[in-house]
């Protein structure tokens, strides 16, 4: 197994447990860390197969991967969010992987499924989208995309049979904290859709673009569509967070769009 596991961390003591029990059978773990003021760094120093590093605290997100990037010695990383959990089968499917064949294939990059686990019920639907998790990291970079990042990857990339789990508890025992950040992350997000070509966006930002249709557009997909309260409580916990997020996006578009800023 010629690669490296890269986590970036910042105040997961309520995640970084189940995710690092997921990846026992990995030889080197980096915790990438901008600042935890919890026992992030206590967990994490009881497996044996991590090193914790500091970074910049004004580092975000992406500023953490490409540095992962910069600094990891071995040719392939594998990143992962402290609130991933590795299947066991998508465990056994990596720790198989010939590097060396892949290769020779000319694959660079791995993708697999995430399925999103609330209340330890999971929701088996494609609503969370596939990352590109596993490269060679010579054939990589991040740029930021409003809230989140893009992967700038123009090599073939196979997508793995088996999925993560996307299980935030802090998101659940957390929720005030949870919703200042779907403000934050809504803002950046507002931002980049008006900012970038209409005809450029995907199709989700394009509803969102046309306000407030997107809030009623939402609601039908996940309601209706995916039929997300056949999940029961985690459905409908599911669906609050979506609509949330969808509202104060909205709220943000109209803001920008009509008296152009925000206070």
């Amino acid at each position: 197994m010629n690669f490296t596991i890269c986590i970036p961390t910042l105040n997961e003591e309520l995640n970084i447990n189940k995710c690092l029990n997921s990846i026992k059978w990995a030889k080197k773990i980096i915790i990438l860390d901008s600042g935890s003021t919890d026992n992030t760094k206590k967990l994490v120093k009881k497996f044996t197969n991590t090193q914790f590093k500091k970074c910049p605290k004004d580092f975000d997100y992406v500023d953490k991967l490409n540095y992962f990037i910069k600094i990891c010695k071995t040719e392939w990383i594998l990143i992962l969010d402290a609130d991933y959990v590795v299947s066991k089968e998508l465990s056994n499917e990596i720790r198989n992987l010939n590097f060396k064949n892949i290769e020779k294939k000319s694959i660079f990059g791995f993708k697999a499924k995430i399925y999103n686990k609330i209340f330890n019920q999971i929701i088996s639907e494609n609503i969370y989208p596939s990352k590109i998790f596993l490269f060679k990291k010579n054939k990589v970079r991040f740029i930021k995309y409003g809230h989140a990042e893009k992967i700038i990857f123009n090599k073939k990339v196979l997508l793995l049979k088996n999925n993560i789990y996307h299980e935030n508890i802090k998101d659940i025992k957390k929720i005030k904290d949870w919703k200042n950040n779907q403000k934050k992350y809504s803002l950046k997000d507002a931002h980049r859709i008006l900012k970038e070509s209409f005809f450029n966006l995907r199709i989700q930002d394009k509803f969102r673009r046309l306000t407030p249709a997107n809030i009623l557009i939402a609601f039908i997909y996940f309601f209706f569509i995916k039929k997300i309260f056949f999940y029961g409580e985690a459905g409908f916990f599911y669906l609050y967070q979506r609509m949330y997020y969808e509202i104060v996006l909205s709220i943000n578009i109209i803001k920008l769009k009509f008296f152009k800023s925000i206070k």
